[in-house]
Parts: C-alpha cells; structure tokens; sequence
C-alpha cells in the first residue's frame, strides 16, 4: 500500500475535519479550506506515483503537554536493518528517574535511521511512499492524509508551487560554518537582553527538553515495534 491508495480511501470532508482540528484552524475558514484542498486533491489523483524506497508512519509526539500527529519517513533499506527495538525501550524506561546527562547517552546511542521530512518533496514521490496498514488503522486514514496535505502542500496548493523552494535549496551556494554559529548566551549578549534564568532553571529546562525527546522517542520505537 502506498500513500495515493490511503489519500483515494478519505473523504474530503473527513480529511479537512482532521485538518481543522489537528491544526487549530478558525472555523471561519473552513469553507476555503476545503475549496484549497479539494482542488489540490483533484490534482495528486491525476499524478502518477514514482516508486519509493522509503515509508512513512504517523506517530503521535508529545508537544508541550499536547499529542501532535508528526510524519516519519525512513528508507526502507533503514529499517530492514537489525535493531533491537525491545532492547532500546528497555533502556527508555523509568526515563523520570534518570539523570541528564544518562538521558543524553541514550538518545546518542540510538541506531534508528533519521527521519526527514516531505516538505520539499516532489508530489510523486509522496504519493509513492509506503506506509503500513497497521499504523494507518492505529492513527487513521483521515489524520494520517492531514498530515500529508499539510506539509506537501506548505509552499502552495498546487504542484509547481510547492517545487520551487526545493529548486532553491538544490541551487542555493550559501554555507553555513561553525564559525558563523554562536550560543545563546553570546547572542543575549550581543542584542543586549539580560538573561534571567537561574542555573537551576536552566537546566530544569534543557531536563524537560531531553524527557519530551526521550518519550517521542519512546513513541516511536512502540511504533515500529507494533509495525514492522
């Protein structure tokens, strides 16, 4: 199964529904919602899908206390790969009792191949990723096309649209050197902004951080462990 046979299973209507809702978009906006997205839907269904070697899943990610729907795209050739998912949720157990730094080696030590995103990825290619019928009942066909309308469709509503920022990036000469990175102290400094926190609120912070990776992580690796 690939994402244009889940995309022709859904109904606008449920989709746009699971878009307003996923997105927190005003119900004034409803009616042009669905006009963009209908429009756009009639133009992947006329698309022919390239074959992939990659899938992706939908995983439920925790975002400041919220569940958020986030797309992972993996080569499949990843993740046929021997990785011991049971092994690696032990280590992410009783993830609250760990120190910092402990929390820090585990998410280093993970194996799991890196996931990209589709933003400026060329519809056909989209429309020709695998996915997992598993994980589509899990999340949902409709909340699961949601997410994909809405990063395929971020830098427009029709195919051309969305190819140019991905023109841009391959011809883009412009380079990006650790000389020219700083810290975030050093920026405080230099835009004259008086940093406030307390050590130990800085590193509650960083802690929060590295406990919501951990979890997504978490989220992630049940998922495949339930799919794959």
């Amino acid at each position: 199964m690939i994402v244009k046979n889940v995309l022709n299973q859904c109904r606008i209507e449920e989709v746009v529904n699971a878009l307003m809702s996923a997105y927190y978009i005003d119900d004034s906006k409803q009616d042009s919602i669905y006009s963009k997205h209908e429009t756009c839907i009639e133009e992947l269904n006329k698309l022919t899908p390239k074959q992939s070697e990659h899938i992706v899943f939908g995983v439920n990610f925790e975002e400041f206390g919220e569940f958020n729907l986030q797309l992972m795209v993996y080569k499949l050739s990843d993740l046929n790969q021997d990785f011991d998912l049971q092994n690696a949720l032990e280590s992410l157990r009783n993830i609250d009792t760990l120190s910092n730094l402990e929390i820090k080696t585990i998410l280093a030590a993970s194996k799991l191949a890196e996931s990209h995103n589709i933003l400026s990825i060329p519809w056909e290619e989209v429309l020709g990723y695998e996915v997992n019928e598993q994980n589509i009942i899990d999340i949902g066909a409709a909340n699961f096309i949601a997410a994909i309308l809405h990063e395929m469709t971020f830098f427009g509503f029709n195919k051309e649209e969305s190819v140019i920022p991905c023109m841009q990036s391959e011809n883009s000469s412009a380079t990006v050197h650790k000389k020219d990175l700083i810290s975030i102290e050093d920026l405080y400094k230099k835009l004259g902004i008086e940093d406030v926190q307390t050590s130990e609120e800085r590193e509650q912070e960083e802690r929060d951080v590295l406990i919501e990776c951990a979890k997504n992580l978490t989220h992630t690796y049940t998922m495949l462990q339930r799919c794959i």
